[in-house]
């Protein structure tokens, strides 16, 4: 009997590695984004900026939950190629959202605790 982790192909980690970056980078972004919020920033996001304003309890779960979660469908459905590059979309994005949110956090003098 084989084991789970003998049948881990490359493209197997990959997934994984892109998969945790994109709920991360999700968080990052949404973390910085609510200190922002909090010391009077605006969400320049039309989408968010709206959801944020009728519904604000769902933007944690949405941003870190399901966007990345979309990339299980698109495994099953389009290939573990396609869920790959989503997941590497997903978790640049946040990413890059989150460290620009961070350096503007910090040039304004604002600390993230």
């Amino acid at each position: 009997m084989t084991s789970f982790i003998s049948n881990f192909t490359n493209r197997d980690f990959a997934f994984f590695v892109l998969f945790a970056l994109s709920v991360t980078g999700q968080l990052a972004d949404w973390w910085t984004t609510s200190i922002a919020l909090e010391h009077g920033f605006v969400e320049m996001n039309p989408l968010m900026r709206k959801l944020l304003k009728n519904h604000p309890q769902l933007v944690a779960p949405l941003k870190c939950g399901f966007v990345p979660m979309m990339v299980m469908p698109i495994a099953i459905f389009a290939g573990l190629t396609a869920a790959i590059v989503w997941a590497g979309i997903i978790a640049a994005g946040g990413w890059a959202y989150g460290i620009r949110n961070y350096l503007k956090l910090k040039k304004a003098g604002i600390s993230l605790k």
